[in-house]
């Protein structure tokens, strides 16, 4: 069994680098500034936890899906619209 020590050294390390991962992300990605403030503080003063709510809520992945769709319509030779090019 692990001394508390050891394991309370293993769930702060394992915080730090999600928060660290997320509060990347969160920078890079968002646009509104407003958004972006309340996921950093959540990520950051609720461990672990915070970190796994942003995976899963606050990533956008409606919009990146459409992006790798409308590319690859534009690949293909198709608008966006739908209409062929000529």
């Amino acid at each position: 069994m692990m001394s508390p020590a050891v394991l309370e050294w293993i769930i702060t390390s394992v915080h730090l680098l999600l928060a660290i991962g997320a509060t990347g992300h969160i920078v890079l990605h968002k646009r509104d500034p407003r958004a972006a403030i309340g996921w950093i503080g959540l990520v950051w003063l609720t461990p672990v936890v915070g970190s796994a709510m942003y995976v899963f809520l606050g990533v956008n992945r409606i919009r990146r899906r459409a992006g790798e769709l409308r590319r690859g319509r534009v690949d293909a030779g198709i608008s966006p619209t739908g209409s062929h090019r000529v």
